[in-house]
């Protein structure tokens, strides 16, 4: 999956795209942009064309996997995702911290420690398999 966290105003995430137990590559770009829509997603990337069409029209496509997402979009960051065919779209509070991803855990540790949104991706990498290659940063 990956690691994707957000805090004061910075959403990190990192470049790792695997299958299982296999790293298919540790450049992968896990972000969306067009048109001041922003999206960073975690899980079944051949999901990203659904997810992003139920976000910009409200169209749900159903469809089996597991896709969540961090999106910025009209100044409002929200929490999206496609799960077992069902979507959701929840807004997050731009005063807190919030992680997604196989990493979360120790994503929320190392935020609740003091750590950046780019520290905290750096610490999931430490102890998620799934997490891994660059850290990418995007600020709102």
């Amino acid at each position: 999956m990956t690691t994707i966290a957000y805090r004061d105003g910075v959403i990190a995430f990192d470049s790792r795209l695997s299958e299982e137990d296999m790293i298919i590559s540790d450049t992968y770009d896990k972000s969306y942009k067009e048109d001041g829509l922003n999206i960073f997603f975690a899980g079944s990337v051949v999901l990203v064309p659904m997810l992003v069409e139920f976000i910009v029209n409200g169209s749900q496509i159903e469809m089996p996997g597991e896709l969540e997402a961090l999106v910025w979009m009209d100044n409002e960051l929200l929490w999206a995702g496609l799960s077992d065919g069902y979507y959701y779209k929840l807004p997050i509070k731009l005063d807190t911290c919030f992680a997604i991803g196989s990493g979360k855990p120790h994503a929320y540790t190392a935020m609740d420690m003091g750590a950046d949104a780019t520290l905290a991706v750096k610490m999931a990498m430490r102890r998620d398999k799934n997490t891994g290659g660059l850290i990418n940063s995007f600020r709102l």
